[in-house]
């Protein structure tokens, strides 16, 4: 055979083969039978990269939903169509083998003030990364067991977490642990949907699986629904001063009345990243569509929230018509907004999607996102007042403000005209004219915006003096003052109108003027009202004129 020939059925044979393995992978990936575990990461990367994503980064990875019309990005529709997202390229690492989760740790959860990147060997400032990264394995890892940031721990406290401060790498036992030993925490709980058995998937999801206090983890949260905890001399809080503030209870929102179970309330400064983490779990973890190539199983299960805190005495696996839930979700829905997105969240955030996931949490990139689909709790404080489930709005990736609530939705802590408009000195009955002014909005937060053009002005203008502007936006209100002086005689409307005295003056002889030329025959009125030059009546006036001059 020539050398041509023979190239020839190679080269048809390995295309053959390859389309017949792809045929396979993609009969078996739609059976159902090519599992989450097929697609879990054995390694951790070893070249990280510390530099948050840009807006255009963020904007562009939901870019997926702008072929999609209005009804598909709002209520579940939008957490359905969020899944393909989420998913899309999604990395694991297993739970149990390898401890990939507490080497993250020291990355995804580092606090980078007590253990800056600067410490770090391989690390350039140029760049903001870090080449040659050597993980820890134990406590004793020099260097390698930098400080966290755990939930439950009050940061107030001199913060002595450390990455590898685990039950096998203390002294003291689990569950009495004195010295700062941390869980890797389920803020989803594995009991509700998809049990011990997976490996990777939703067990080992990052997104949702964070250090946190292993004694309040144990004692207080102990697979517990979320809520705010109706608090008394008995309730059940954390036992030492780093975790004071977290509570075991009945639950305030709901009472006795459904359910006698407790709930478990963490310290504010956790509520809203335990909320959006919970949050995310439903976006990534759903049946909303009624089909899925991946199944329903341990490492895919079918979450849900319930307003309700009746916790099930057992683990239980999910399927496509019984749901994992969690609750209480407009306990949850109220974190989200007393404890917005912060810098550390937001850092988390993107070092696991350029690091580790390869996917986001939308929710941290678009808070509004959460109303968009589960509408709107209403809360005096601790206490329920509502709850209105519309979707307050279409996600729009292009435009939705980023990391921040939008100004309507954010609670309102003051406002202030940070600068003047370009008029402050009117006449009597002039409207107010706002141009040039700013009114700037502060958040709850401590974040700002400019609310002019959503403020309502008040003044009277109807009278001389010096007059007070109020300006108001939700509850809030800012004034200056500005001057109104009398106008002139001539300037003085005429009665109710607008019309100043001096048309008038102007307006009197025009109208003599036009009756008197109509009289003459000059002017006439034609069929569609209009005046109009009357050329035989004009040559009639010229000669009676012209007569007049004439006889003398």
């Amino acid at each position: 055979m020539k050398k041509q020939t023979v190239s020839k059925i190679t080269s048809l044979s390995v295309l053959f083969g390859v389309c017949l393995a792809s045929s396979v992978v993609a009969l078996l990936h739609n059976q159902g039978l090519q599992k989450t575990e097929a697609y879990n990461v054995s390694s951790l990367p070893t070249t990280i990269k510390l530099n948050d994503n840009t807006e255009e980064e963020i904007r562009n990875y939901y870019s997926a939903l702008d072929s999609l019309p209005d009804s598909e990005k709002q209520g579940t529709n939008l957490l359905k169509n969020l899944k393909n997202i989420l998913k899309n390229g999604q990395k694991y690492y297993s739970y149990d083998s390898g401890s990939n989760i507490w080497k993250m740790y020291e990355i995804t959860d580092r606090d980078w003030v007590k253990s800056p990147a600067s410490a770090i060997s391989g690390y350039d400032a140029s760049t903001n990364t870090i080449t040659g990264y050597s993980y820890g394995s134990s406590a004793s890892s020099a260097g390698m067991n930098p400080y966290l940031h755990a939930l439950y721990v009050n940061r107030s406290v001199d913060n002595k977490m450390h990455a590898w401060a685990r039950e096998s790498d203390n002294t003291t036992s689990h569950g009495n642990n004195k010295e700062w030993g941390i869980d890797r925490e389920h803020i989803w709980p594995k009991s509700h949907g998809f049990e011990d058995e997976a490996q990777g998937g939703a067990r080992g999801d990052p997104m949702h699986l964070w250090p946190g206090d292993s004694d309040v983890n144990s004692s207080l949260h102990s697979n517990e629904f979320y809520g705010f905890v109706n608090i008394t001399s008995s309730t059940k809080a954390g036992k030492w001063e780093y975790a004071r503030d977290n509570y075991v209870g009945t639950s305030l929102t709901l009472g006795t009345s459904i359910s006698s179970d407790q709930v478990f309330e963490p310290q504010d400064c956790d509520k809203g990243d335990i909320a959006r983490a919970c949050f995310y779990m439903v976006a990534r973890y759903n049946y909303l569509s009624g089909s899925d190539t991946d199944g329903i199983d341990s490492n895919n299960p079918n979450l849900a929230f319930i307003q309700d805190n009746t916790s099930p005495t057992n683990g239980y696996m999910s399927s496509t018509t019984v749901t994992g839930n969690m609750g209480i979700l407009t306990d949850l829905l109220a974190w989200h907004h007393m404890d917005p997105v912060d810098e550390f969240e937001i850092h988390r955030n993107n070092l696991c999607y350029n690091n580790y996931t390869n996917n986001r949490n939308p929710f941290i990139d678009f808070p509004d996102w959460v109303d968009y689909i589960w509408g709107t709790a209403t809360y005096n404080g601790r206490n329920y007042q509502g709850y209105d489930s519309t979707p307050t709005g279409v996600a729009n990736r292009n435009s939705d403000s980023i990391n921040v609530f939008s100004a309507d939705d954010k609670e309102v802590s003051k406002i202030e005209i940070t600068k003047m408009p370009d008029k402050t000195t009117y006449k009597v009955g002039e409207a107010f004219d706002k141009t040039g002014m700013v009114v700037t909005a502060t958040f709850v937060d401590d974040t700002t915006a400019d609310v002019t053009a959503k403020c309502s002005i008040s003044v009277d203008m109807k009278s001389a003096g010096e007059k007070v502007v109020a300006v108001a936006y939700k509850d809030k209100i800012a004034s200056f003052k500005i001057t109104v002086t009398e106008r002139p005689w001539y300037e003085k409307p005429i009665g109710n109108t607008e019309i100043p005295l001096w048309v008038l003056f102007i307006a009197i002889p025009v109208v003599i003027v036009i009756i008197v030329l109509l009289a003459l025959g000059i002017l006439k009125v034609n069929k569609k009202g209009k005046l109009k030059v009357n050329k035989s009546g004009t040559k009639k006036a010229i000669k009676k004129t012209s007569g007049k001059k004439t006889k003398k």
